[in-house]
Protein backbone atom coordinates (compact mmCIF):
# COMPACT_ATOMS: atom_id res chain seq x y z
CA UNK A 1 0.00 0.00 0.00
CA UNK A 2 2.09 3.29 -1.10
CA UNK A 3 1.15 6.86 -1.31
CA UNK A 4 1.67 8.98 -4.31
CA UNK A 5 4.63 10.90 -2.23
CA UNK A 6 3.33 14.51 -0.80
CA UNK A 7 6.91 16.41 -2.53
CA UNK A 8 6.76 14.23 -5.49
CA UNK A 9 3.14 15.58 -6.17
CA UNK A 10 3.96 18.77 -5.51
CA UNK A 11 6.67 18.64 -8.32
CA UNK A 12 4.36 16.81 -10.28
CA UNK A 13 2.12 20.17 -10.15
CA UNK A 14 4.51 22.30 -10.78
CA UNK A 15 5.28 20.45 -13.78
CA UNK A 16 1.63 20.71 -14.86
CA UNK A 17 1.94 24.22 -14.33
CA UNK A 18 4.42 23.99 -17.46
CA UNK A 19 2.33 22.56 -20.14
CA UNK A 20 -0.45 22.98 -21.62
CA UNK A 21 -1.40 19.18 -22.27
CA UNK A 22 -4.95 18.86 -20.25
CA UNK A 23 -5.58 15.39 -18.87
CA UNK A 24 -8.77 14.31 -21.06
CA UNK A 25 -10.06 10.67 -21.33
CA UNK A 26 -11.96 10.48 -24.91
CA UNK A 27 -13.61 7.27 -26.42
CA UNK A 28 -12.04 5.90 -28.95
CA UNK A 29 -14.87 7.75 -31.30
CA UNK A 30 -13.79 11.00 -29.97
CA UNK A 31 -10.18 10.25 -30.50
CA UNK A 32 -10.93 9.61 -34.22
CA UNK A 33 -13.10 12.98 -34.70
CA UNK A 34 -10.94 14.86 -32.45
CA UNK A 35 -7.57 13.68 -35.11
CA UNK A 36 -9.88 14.23 -37.99
CA UNK A 37 -10.49 18.18 -36.57
CA UNK A 38 -6.53 18.16 -36.07
CA UNK A 39 -5.74 16.87 -39.85
CA UNK A 40 -8.13 19.19 -41.67
CA UNK A 41 -7.09 22.39 -39.42
CA UNK A 42 -3.40 21.43 -40.57
CA UNK A 43 -4.76 20.76 -44.45
CA UNK A 44 -5.88 24.33 -43.89
CA UNK A 45 -3.03 25.59 -42.46
CA UNK A 46 -0.20 23.82 -45.26
CA UNK A 47 -2.79 25.28 -48.09
CA UNK A 48 -2.32 28.82 -46.45
CA UNK A 49 1.92 28.54 -46.16
CA UNK A 50 1.72 27.43 -50.11
CA UNK A 51 0.23 30.38 -50.49
CA UNK A 52 2.23 32.80 -48.03
CA UNK A 53 5.67 30.55 -47.50
CA UNK A 54 6.92 33.99 -45.60
CA UNK A 55 4.05 34.30 -43.06
CA UNK A 56 5.89 33.57 -39.77
CA UNK A 57 2.43 33.57 -38.14
CA UNK A 58 1.00 30.70 -39.79
CA UNK A 59 4.19 28.22 -39.00
CA UNK A 60 3.73 29.23 -35.48
CA UNK A 61 -0.31 28.31 -35.61
CA UNK A 62 0.88 25.04 -37.29
CA UNK A 63 3.70 24.57 -34.67
CA UNK A 64 1.16 24.85 -31.79
CA UNK A 65 -1.59 22.87 -33.25
CA UNK A 66 1.20 20.01 -33.60
CA UNK A 67 2.69 20.38 -29.70
CA UNK A 68 -1.07 19.96 -28.55
CA UNK A 69 -1.58 16.97 -30.58
CA UNK A 70 1.62 15.59 -29.32
CA UNK A 71 3.96 15.54 -32.51
CA UNK A 72 6.99 17.20 -30.58
CA UNK A 73 9.38 16.91 -33.51
CA UNK A 74 7.44 18.53 -35.78
CA UNK A 75 6.20 21.21 -33.96
CA UNK A 76 9.75 22.01 -32.97
CA UNK A 77 10.29 22.67 -36.94
CA UNK A 78 7.35 24.64 -37.78
CA UNK A 79 8.08 27.04 -34.63
CA UNK A 80 12.09 27.40 -35.55
CA UNK A 81 11.02 28.54 -38.66
CA UNK A 82 7.95 30.83 -37.40
CA UNK A 83 10.22 32.95 -35.45
CA UNK A 84 13.19 32.93 -38.30
CA UNK A 85 10.82 34.14 -40.68
CA UNK A 86 9.44 36.73 -37.92
CA UNK A 87 11.76 37.00 -34.93
CA UNK A 88 9.40 39.43 -33.30
CA UNK A 89 7.26 36.68 -32.91
CA UNK A 90 6.37 36.29 -28.91
CA UNK A 91 4.16 34.07 -29.45
CA UNK A 92 6.41 31.75 -31.49
CA UNK A 93 9.26 31.88 -28.97
CA UNK A 94 7.02 31.27 -25.97
CA UNK A 95 5.99 28.13 -28.04
CA UNK A 96 9.49 27.05 -28.68
CA UNK A 97 9.93 26.90 -24.90
CA UNK A 98 6.99 24.95 -24.12
CA UNK A 99 8.86 22.12 -26.59
CA UNK A 100 12.27 22.98 -25.00
CA UNK A 101 11.15 22.34 -22.04
CA UNK A 102 9.18 18.83 -22.75
CA UNK A 103 12.77 17.75 -24.69
CA UNK A 104 14.69 19.08 -21.17
CA UNK A 105 16.68 21.35 -23.05
CA UNK A 106 16.14 23.61 -20.51
CA UNK A 107 19.16 26.34 -21.96
CA UNK A 108 17.10 26.93 -25.14
CA UNK A 109 14.09 26.91 -23.02
CA UNK A 110 15.34 29.65 -21.24
CA UNK A 111 16.77 31.58 -23.93
CA UNK A 112 13.57 31.41 -25.88
CA UNK A 113 11.50 33.19 -23.27
CA UNK A 114 14.13 36.01 -23.07
CA UNK A 115 14.15 35.89 -26.57
CA UNK A 116 10.11 37.04 -25.84
CA UNK A 117 10.41 39.11 -22.86
CA UNK A 118 13.05 41.01 -24.69
CA UNK A 119 10.20 41.73 -27.64
CA UNK A 120 7.53 42.55 -25.14
CA UNK A 121 8.72 42.80 -21.59
CA UNK A 122 4.95 43.28 -20.18
CA UNK A 123 3.74 39.53 -21.30
CA UNK A 124 2.13 38.21 -18.19
CA UNK A 125 1.83 34.86 -20.02
CA UNK A 126 5.65 34.80 -20.74
CA UNK A 127 6.88 36.14 -17.38
CA UNK A 128 4.90 33.49 -15.27
CA UNK A 129 6.70 31.09 -17.61
CA UNK A 130 10.03 32.64 -16.67
CA UNK A 131 8.73 32.47 -12.66
CA UNK A 132 7.98 28.80 -13.52
CA UNK A 133 11.04 28.11 -15.16
CA UNK A 134 13.23 29.33 -12.29
CA UNK A 135 10.94 27.78 -9.75
CA UNK A 136 12.61 24.25 -10.68
CA UNK A 137 15.95 25.66 -10.83
CA UNK A 138 15.08 27.09 -7.41
CA UNK A 139 16.81 30.72 -8.70
CA UNK A 140 14.77 32.70 -6.16
CA UNK A 141 15.34 35.78 -6.62
CA UNK A 142 14.66 35.64 -10.16
CA UNK A 143 11.60 34.11 -9.55
CA UNK A 144 10.17 36.62 -7.15
CA UNK A 145 11.42 39.46 -9.58
CA UNK A 146 9.15 38.26 -12.19
CA UNK A 147 6.42 37.60 -9.92
CA UNK A 148 6.45 40.91 -9.01
CA UNK A 149 6.75 42.22 -12.27
CA UNK A 150 3.20 40.27 -13.11
CA UNK A 151 1.69 41.78 -10.26
CA UNK A 152 2.70 45.04 -10.40
CA UNK A 153 0.99 45.28 -14.30
CA UNK A 154 -1.81 43.02 -12.96
CA UNK A 155 -2.43 42.76 -9.04
CA UNK A 156 -4.95 39.73 -9.76
CA UNK A 157 -3.11 37.43 -11.71
CA UNK A 158 -4.50 34.33 -9.95
CA UNK A 159 -1.58 32.21 -11.32
CA UNK A 160 0.90 34.46 -9.87
CA UNK A 161 -0.52 34.74 -6.43
CA UNK A 162 -0.36 30.92 -6.65
CA UNK A 163 3.29 30.68 -7.57
CA UNK A 164 4.04 32.65 -4.54
CA UNK A 165 2.67 29.96 -2.69
CA UNK A 166 4.84 27.97 -4.01
CA UNK A 167 7.74 30.24 -4.02
CA UNK A 168 7.02 30.41 0.09
CA UNK A 169 6.94 26.64 0.50
CA UNK A 170 10.41 26.57 -1.02
CA UNK A 171 11.32 28.73 1.60
CA UNK A 172 10.09 26.87 4.17
CA UNK A 173 7.13 29.34 4.81
CA UNK A 174 3.74 26.98 4.89
CA UNK A 175 1.34 29.40 6.46
CA UNK A 176 2.70 32.04 3.82
CA UNK A 177 2.03 29.75 1.24
CA UNK A 178 -1.44 28.36 2.35
CA UNK A 179 -2.21 32.47 2.82
CA UNK A 180 -1.28 32.79 -1.12
CA UNK A 181 -3.13 29.98 -2.14
CA UNK A 182 -6.33 30.82 -0.86
CA UNK A 183 -6.06 34.51 -2.50
CA UNK A 184 -5.38 32.73 -5.31
CA UNK A 185 -8.99 31.01 -4.96
CA UNK A 186 -10.48 33.93 -4.13
CA UNK A 187 -9.82 35.40 -7.68
CA UNK A 188 -10.28 32.25 -9.24
CA UNK A 189 -12.14 29.27 -7.49
CA UNK A 190 -11.14 26.86 -10.47
CA UNK A 191 -7.41 27.19 -10.38
CA UNK A 192 -7.34 23.30 -9.81
CA UNK A 193 -3.28 23.59 -8.61
CA UNK A 194 -3.99 25.89 -5.71
CA UNK A 195 -6.84 23.17 -4.53
CA UNK A 196 -4.52 20.36 -5.11
CA UNK A 197 -1.64 22.08 -3.11
CA UNK A 198 -3.95 22.45 -0.24
CA UNK A 199 -5.31 19.51 0.02
CA UNK A 200 -1.40 17.87 0.24
CA UNK A 201 -0.20 20.60 2.89
CA UNK A 202 -3.54 19.41 4.89
CA UNK A 203 -3.15 15.93 4.00
CA UNK A 204 0.80 16.24 5.89
CA UNK A 205 -0.83 18.02 8.44
CA UNK A 206 -3.84 14.90 8.80
CA UNK A 207 -6.07 17.49 8.99
CA UNK A 208 -9.91 16.34 7.20
CA UNK A 209 -10.37 19.06 5.37
CA UNK A 210 -7.79 18.08 2.81
CA UNK A 211 -10.70 15.49 1.46
CA UNK A 212 -12.32 18.89 0.25
CA UNK A 213 -9.69 20.30 -1.32
CA UNK A 214 -9.10 16.85 -2.93
CA UNK A 215 -12.71 16.79 -4.27
CA UNK A 216 -12.90 20.51 -5.66
CA UNK A 217 -9.79 19.71 -7.65
CA UNK A 218 -10.93 16.26 -8.91
CA UNK A 219 -13.95 17.83 -10.01
CA UNK A 220 -12.06 20.30 -12.08
CA UNK A 221 -9.43 17.95 -13.27
CA UNK A 222 -11.27 14.26 -13.02
CA UNK A 223 -8.56 12.59 -14.98
CA UNK A 224 -5.73 13.50 -13.34
CA UNK A 225 -4.83 10.10 -11.89
CA UNK A 226 -2.10 10.98 -8.85
CA UNK A 227 -4.83 13.24 -8.00
CA UNK A 228 -7.47 10.51 -7.58
CA UNK A 229 -5.34 8.55 -6.18
CA UNK A 230 -4.40 10.61 -3.41
CA UNK A 231 -8.03 11.00 -2.44
CA UNK A 232 -8.70 7.02 -2.37
CA UNK A 233 -5.27 6.98 -0.47
CA UNK A 234 -6.78 9.43 2.37
CA UNK A 235 -10.32 8.19 2.64
CA UNK A 236 -8.98 4.63 3.15
CA UNK A 237 -5.95 5.30 5.60
CA UNK A 238 -7.31 9.24 7.05
CA UNK A 239 -10.66 8.91 7.04
CA UNK A 240 -11.46 4.95 7.42
CA UNK A 241 -14.08 5.49 4.51
CA UNK A 242 -13.28 2.26 2.66
CA UNK A 243 -16.10 2.08 0.33
CA UNK A 244 -15.54 5.81 -0.71
CA UNK A 245 -11.67 4.81 -1.30
CA UNK A 246 -12.76 1.50 -3.65
CA UNK A 247 -14.89 3.75 -5.31
CA UNK A 248 -12.33 5.99 -6.56
CA UNK A 249 -9.70 2.98 -7.39
CA UNK A 250 -12.93 1.87 -9.48
CA UNK A 251 -12.72 5.28 -11.21
CA UNK A 252 -9.21 5.28 -11.72
CA UNK A 253 -9.20 1.83 -13.26
CA UNK A 254 -12.02 2.67 -15.62
CA UNK A 255 -9.41 4.87 -16.91
CA UNK A 256 -6.24 3.05 -16.20
CA UNK A 257 -7.09 -1.01 -16.02
CA UNK A 258 -3.24 -1.34 -15.25
CA UNK A 259 -2.86 0.99 -12.26
CA UNK A 260 -0.77 -0.70 -9.92
CA UNK A 261 -1.22 0.97 -6.48
CA UNK A 262 -5.09 1.28 -7.11
CA UNK A 263 -4.98 -2.35 -7.99
CA UNK A 264 -2.43 -3.32 -4.62
CA UNK A 265 -4.92 -0.83 -2.49
CA UNK A 266 -7.76 -2.29 -3.36
CA UNK A 267 -6.65 -5.71 -2.63
CA UNK A 268 -5.11 -4.58 0.46
CA UNK A 269 -8.88 -3.14 1.54
CA UNK A 270 -10.25 -6.31 0.82
CA UNK A 271 -7.62 -8.08 2.78
CA UNK A 272 -7.06 -5.76 5.94
CA UNK A 273 -10.48 -3.79 6.58
CA UNK A 274 -13.19 -5.89 4.55
CA UNK A 275 -11.17 -9.35 5.83
CA UNK A 276 -12.17 -11.12 2.34
CA UNK A 277 -9.18 -12.76 0.82
CA UNK A 278 -10.90 -14.66 -1.80
CA UNK A 279 -11.39 -11.11 -3.32
CA UNK A 280 -8.53 -9.27 -1.99
CA UNK A 281 -6.01 -12.35 -3.97
CA UNK A 282 -7.86 -11.46 -7.56
CA UNK A 283 -6.69 -7.75 -7.24
CA UNK A 284 -3.08 -8.84 -6.14
CA UNK A 285 -2.93 -10.90 -8.80
CA UNK A 286 -3.96 -8.54 -11.22
CA UNK A 287 -1.58 -6.24 -9.84
CA UNK A 288 1.30 -8.59 -10.05
CA UNK A 289 0.74 -8.91 -13.40
CA UNK A 290 1.42 -4.99 -14.46
CA UNK A 291 4.01 -4.37 -12.41
CA UNK A 292 7.81 -4.85 -13.21
CA UNK A 293 10.31 -4.82 -11.76
CA UNK A 294 8.32 -7.63 -9.60
CA UNK A 295 7.71 -6.22 -6.41
CA UNK A 296 7.62 -9.19 -3.55
CA UNK A 297 5.07 -7.20 -1.41
CA UNK A 298 2.19 -7.67 -3.74
CA UNK A 299 3.81 -11.67 -4.47
CA UNK A 300 3.72 -11.93 -0.66
CA UNK A 301 0.23 -10.89 -0.45
CA UNK A 302 -0.89 -13.16 -2.65
CA UNK A 303 0.73 -15.93 -0.56
CA UNK A 304 -1.22 -14.85 2.20
CA UNK A 305 -4.52 -14.36 0.47
CA UNK A 306 -3.68 -18.32 0.10
CA UNK A 307 -2.64 -19.04 3.40
CA UNK A 308 -5.54 -17.43 4.89
CA UNK A 309 -7.95 -18.99 2.56
CA UNK A 310 -6.41 -22.85 3.61
CA UNK A 311 -3.68 -23.07 0.69
CA UNK A 312 -0.96 -23.94 2.44
CA UNK A 313 0.70 -25.89 -0.82
CA UNK A 314 0.00 -22.60 -3.07
CA UNK A 315 1.22 -20.01 -0.44
CA UNK A 316 4.28 -22.11 0.43
CA UNK A 317 5.04 -22.42 -3.37
CA UNK A 318 4.67 -19.01 -3.49
CA UNK A 319 7.05 -18.15 -0.68
CA UNK A 320 9.61 -20.43 -2.26
CA UNK A 321 9.30 -18.33 -5.24
CA UNK A 322 9.65 -15.26 -3.57
CA UNK A 323 12.58 -16.24 -1.20
CA UNK A 324 14.59 -17.41 -4.66
CA UNK A 325 14.55 -14.15 -5.64
CA UNK A 326 14.51 -12.13 -2.34
CA UNK A 327 16.12 -14.48 0.12
CA UNK A 328 16.34 -11.35 2.18
CA UNK A 329 12.32 -10.79 2.35
CA UNK A 330 11.56 -11.03 5.80
CA UNK A 331 7.74 -11.62 5.66
CA UNK A 332 8.36 -14.73 3.06
CA UNK A 333 10.38 -16.17 5.48
CA UNK A 334 7.80 -15.69 8.62
CA UNK A 335 5.21 -16.81 6.24
CA UNK A 336 7.20 -20.20 5.53
CA UNK A 337 7.48 -20.91 9.12
CA UNK A 338 3.77 -20.33 9.14
CA UNK A 339 3.47 -22.91 6.52
CA UNK A 340 6.32 -24.92 6.70
CA UNK A 341 9.18 -24.82 3.72
CA UNK A 342 8.20 -28.29 2.35
CA UNK A 343 5.01 -29.91 1.35
CA UNK A 344 4.79 -32.51 3.86
CA UNK A 345 4.80 -30.09 6.43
Amino acid sequence: MKRVGIISLLCVIMTFCLSACKEKKESKQEVQLSQLDMETTLNDINEKIKKDPENGVLYQQKGELLLKNGYISEALLSLISAVDLDSTNVQGWSALYDIYALLENYIEAENALIQAIKLDKDNEDVLLKLSKHYLIFQNYEDVRFNLDHVLNINPYNAQAIYLYGIYSIELGDTAKAIDYYNRALEIDHNLYDAHMSLALIYDIRNNPVAADYYENAIALRPNFLPGLYNLAYYYQENLGRYDDALAVYDEILSKDPNYYNALFNKGYIYLVYKEDPNMAVEYFRTAAEVVYPKNPDVIYNIGFCLELMGNRREARSIYNNIMTEFPDYNLAIEGLKRVGRFDWQ
